[in-house]
């Protein structure tokens, strides 16, 4: 047992710092870029660039489901609400969306009260 107890404090006094609690000091600007870095990272696409995640609830809007249709203008409008960021790339979409030719009409009303909705 002795001989265990040497040799797992020899390994330690090696390494050093591996094995030895240190303190992390950050503060709450620093914390919240990373966590937001972080987020970032974890909702976004890897295809050699980031690509926002309303990009990809944007081809959604194409769908012939009606579901999928209200569901994607709907988060939409959600992540133009809260995030400055990606809102007016995400106005600026809708209103493409609106003025599009094969558009049925249903769907482009629905998209003109939700842009209304947009703070």
């Amino acid at each position: 047992m002795a001989k265990i107890v040497q040799k797992l404090s020899s390994i330690v006094a090696k390494t050093k710092r591996v094995f030895r609690h240190r303190k992390i000091t950050m503060n709450e600007t620093s914390a919240r870029r990373l966590q937001r870095m972080i987020f970032e990272a974890r909702i976004a696409k890897k295809n050699g660039d980031n690509t926002p995640t309303y990009k990809q609830i944007a081809e959604q809007m194409s769908s012939p489901h009606e579901q999928v249709f209200i569901a994607a203008v709907y988060n939409l409008v959600k992540i133009a609400n809260n995030s400055k960021r990606y809102k007016q790339e995400i106005v600026a979409l809708l209103k493409e969306y609106i003025v599009a030719e094969k558009v049925v009409p249903a769907r482009r009303e629905y998209v003109a009260k939700k842009i209304s909705e947009i703070k």
